[in-house]
């Protein structure tokens, strides 16, 4: 039978003020050395206690693991923001998973500003608390499966509609090393080829708070049902959604990630010292602008905003011609988005509210996330109005893989 650790310690420290006071008695040379192999002894008992407790705690993280996937099946939107709201504060479910939120912005290094939503909640479809899935009078007959956060948001993302990767449950900041390629010659048979050297370069991902504001009507949180859910879900998504799209479109780098736009190294097209309308041939410079770098594969897609669209739409591939330049949301048989978050304010020599265009392999746009989510409720901003205001905050990084995958307009007048 092992002993407990308290009680190793306590005879450890013994050991070790008895070794320290024959130390210096040459004529006690023999208890020294039996007070070293006790502590000796001891050291490598504690040692293994210490393994064994954290395999014990291992092990109980991964059943309770378990627990926590079937409890954040039956997390609640609207009780959540109801009692946030309230002064007696969160109750059942939603308490328990705002303290695992608390551990998990812990472990990531993110300092909450108001209460956690975790990653699990978001990852789990979710019935609400006091319902049971197989008792259609508890509620059975309005569960659905549908209702989970992570995988909503990502259907709401343009840009994962066209390939780029969303990854989530990230901890700590990651170091991403990039190698410039090394070039190939072909020399004479005796002359002397040079040295090449791989240069690298370093950049870290780091959680970056994005902070969204949602109006939610109080009326609306005091029901309960799925479609009052649903709603709520609806207006973060769309607001979530909307905030890391900006990031990673047009995002500056300055405080926040660094979007396509914005990001050194891609390909460029321009149209015109002060700007000019979109052509077919401009729009193939961008295919052209990444194939001479040999990054043309992957999901290649162009994404602009609604103006250009509707202009590209409008416009034919050549004069007398028939055949537009987007046609069946394509264009040159690549597939073709729009979404107005995209800018259309950019100045350019004389010319104003120009429009941008990307086109690219999105495989290679990489959107990080840390942990779940921040909330802040405000009751009080829009009292009058009968609402209250969700401040929520999430923890992202957006990163371009290479930038060979992208070309970019950003002088389209439409």
């Amino acid at each position: 039978m092992s002993r407990k650790r308290k009680d190793v310690q306590r005879e450890l420290d013994q050991k070790l003020q008895e070794m320290r006071s024959l130390k210096d008695q040459k004529d006690k040379d023999a208890e020294f050395r039996a007070a070293v192999s006790s502590v000796e002894t001891l050291t490598e008992e504690l040692n293994q206690i210490n393994i064994e407790d954290a395999a014990a705690r291992a092990m109980a993280a991964s059943q309770i693991s378990n627990d926590v996937k079937e409890k954040a099946r039956q997390f609640s939107f609207a009780k959540f923001f109801r009692e946030l709201g309230t002064q007696e504060g969160l109750t059942g479910v939603e308490a328990e998973m705002a303290a695992l939120a608390k551990e998990e912005a812990s472990r990531s290094g993110i300092n909450l500003k108001g209460v956690g939503i975790p990653a699990a909640v978001l990852s789990e479809n979710r019935v609400f608390a006091g319902m049971t899935a197989g008792t259609p009078a508890d509620g059975g007959y309005t569960i659905a499966t549908a209702l989970q956060y992570q995988e909503a948001l990502r259907n709401k993302l343009v840009l994962v509609g066209v390939g780029a990767r969303m990854i989530t449950g990230l901890v700590g900041n990651i170091s991403v090393t990039e190698g410039e390629a090394i070039s190939v010659n072909w020399e004479g048979e005796n002359t002397t080829t040079d040295d090449e050297k791989k240069s690298f370069t370093q950049r870290s991902l780091a959680p970056k708070r994005c902070s969204v504001n949602v109006p939610i009507s109080k009326q609306l949180i005091n029901q309960s049902s799925w479609d009052v859910e649903k709603m709520i879900l609806d207006d973060i998504l769309n607001a979530h959604a909307e905030a890391l799209e900006i990031a990673a479109i047009n995002g500056s780098g300055v405080g926040q990630p660094k979007g396509i736009l914005n990001t050194d190294g891609i390909g460029s097209v321009a149209i015109g010292e002060n700007g000019g309308a979109a052509t077919f041939k401009s729009m193939v410079d961008l295919e052209t602008a990444i194939s001479i770098r040999n990054a043309d594969l992957g999901s290649l897609a162009y994404v602009t905003n609604s103006k250009v669209r509707g202009a590209l739409k409008t416009t034919l591939k050549a004069n007398g011609v028939a055949g537009y330049i987007w046609e069946k949301d394509e264009v040159n048989g690549y597939k073709a988005v729009a979404s107005n978050i995209v800018p259309a304010n950019i100045a350019k020599g004389t010319g104003t509210n120009l429009s941008a265009a990307i086109f690219g392999n999105f495989n290679d746009l990489l959107i990080c996330q840390w942990g779940g989510l921040d909330i802040i409720s405000d009751p009080f901003s829009l009292k009058k109005d009968g609402a209250i205001e969700i401040t929520l905050n999430a923890y992202h990084d957006v990163f371009v893989r290479r930038t060979a995958s992208f070309a970019a307009i950003k002088d389209i007048v439409a």
